[in-house]
């Protein structure tokens, strides 16, 4: 497996159509303004191929919107895409008991 990270405003992304099979967000949407989520949704969704994951936190820290699978289904059913596993998780890291989502969102 090879990774080509990339880096870019979420908002008006720089590639073109499906370019890539698997697009992976960790720790983004969580701190997207519910003004500007649907925007980010969409783009994620134009250049993503087949699969887009996301792992964020769910709690509620300042400046951070979490948001629940539902909540995220409805976004991304929008542009394409259905919610194929999710699963929430309490972590052990530097923060003790936070809670995790994970998603992946398949294209129809």
């Amino acid at each position: 497996i090879n990774f080509d990270f990339k880096q870019g405003d979420l908002s008006k992304l720089e590639f073109p159509d499906r370019k890539f099979d698997f697009t992976f967000i960790p720790s983004v949407l969580e701190r997207i303004d519910n003004q500007s989520i649907d925007i980010i949704i969409r783009e994620l969704c134009r250049i993503s191929n087949k699969y887009i994951f996301i792992s964020d936190f769910y709690d509620h820290y300042p400046l951070g919107y979490p948001r629940s699978e539902k909540e995220l289904e409805k976004f991304f059913n929008k542009y394409g895409f259905e919610l194929e596993f999710f699963d929430y998780s309490i972590t052990d890291t530097y923060i003790p008991n936070q809670c995790e989502l994970h998603t992946m969102f398949v294209r129809k």
